[in-house]
């Protein structure tokens, strides 16, 4: 499974090969979701297959600020590719304004194509960005299903989801949200008893992706910065809030309901941590769970409706 993040495709203006240059184009020029770097897409939209392509970056002096490494053995015909560039020093800025080099190698040699870039963004255009949940059993398939939220630096649960492995090694799920800081929280209240890693990667592993081991406790938080260099700059779509379901809290019974009639759907409540403390499966437009075993303290409600918009709402057991 391949992802086009910013479809860009920018073919070339010059190169010493240009029939198979203008075959050549960038599907999108980002930056590295999770780490200090840069993502270049490569399509061949040739018949030829390329032999070991790499990108150089170059700013709009044509000075090179960026050098790429060999990484791959060559691209096949009407394949796409992820290049992912290092940065060790200071990441160029968005929007950006230079040159991508393309060196490649064919059976007639050495050659290259330009890219020019002008004022391109670097950062999500959209108000969030889509990437994988990922739970894999390093010791062969299992049965299990762990349930993971995502929650920002103020600790609102911003999506969630399940992974379910039947008798499989790994499970992925969508998730997408807007570059920030978050934290992946994973539970499963039986121990697995085998090791298990659960992490956040972009387009299925095509680069490296964060990782961590889940505990024989059942549960871990992980936290991770999206498109750091594009926290500040991060534009969300403006979006109409349905109405807020009404919270009414007597002692440890908590009684939940719509204010429009509607049904409520599949709700989630967790505690202050994020850790789930319990799943609703309200069809109506009513429910009411005890939470008897629950400690005094703040909880949030939030529906497990991606498509939903209503706020995450906070209440408090005394």
């Amino acid at each position: 499974m391949r992802t086009l993040l910013i479809p860009l495709f920018l073919a070339p203006v010059m190169g010493t090969a240009q029939s198979l240059c203008d075959s050549l184009a960038i599907g999108s020029f980002t930056y590295d979701p999770f780490a200090s770097g840069l993502h270049i897409r490569l399509l061949n939209n040739s018949t030829s297959f390329i032999s070991s392509p790499y990108f150089d970056v170059n700013d709009d002096q044509g000075v090179n600020i960026v050098q790429g490494s060999f990484g791959f053995f060559g691209i096949l015909p009407g394949d796409d590719q992820l290049h992912v560039l290092e940065v060790g020093g200071t990441l160029p800025p968005s929007p950006f304004t230079g040159s991508l080099v393309l060196h490649y190698s064919t059976v007639d040699g050495d050659n290259t194509c330009t890219y020019p870039m002008d004022a391109v963004s670097l950062c999500p255009t959209d108000s969030c960005f889509p990437f994988q949940v990922y739970a894999f059993s390093q010791s062969g398939p299992i049965n299990a299903q762990f349930v993971w939220t995502i929650s920002d630096a103020d600790n609102v649960i911003v999506d969630n989801g399940a992974l379910e492995l039947q008798g499989a090694v790994e499970a992925v799920e969508a998730a997408c949200v807007p570059p920030g800081e978050y934290t992946l929280n994973v539970q499963w209240p039986f121990p697995t008893g085998q090791p298990v890693q659960i992490g956040v990667t972009a387009s299925y592993f095509e680069a490296d992706p964060i990782t961590v081991a889940l505990p024989s406790s059942g549960s871990v938080s992980m936290p991770f910065t999206l498109f750091e260099p594009c926290i500040d700059n991060a534009q969300g779509l403006d979006e109409a809030l349905q109405p807020a379901a009404l919270i009414a809290v007597d002692g440890r019974l908590v009684r939940i309901s719509s204010t429009n009639g509607l049904p409520l759907g599949d709700l989630m409540i967790t505690d202050a941590m994020g850790r789930t403390v319990r799943i609703l499966l309200a069809n109506g437009s009513t429910v009411s769970v005890d939470l008897g075993q629950a400690a005094a303290g703040t909880y949030l409600l939030r529906s497990m409706d991606r498509a939903a918009t209503t706020a995450a709402q906070r209440f408090i057991l005394f």
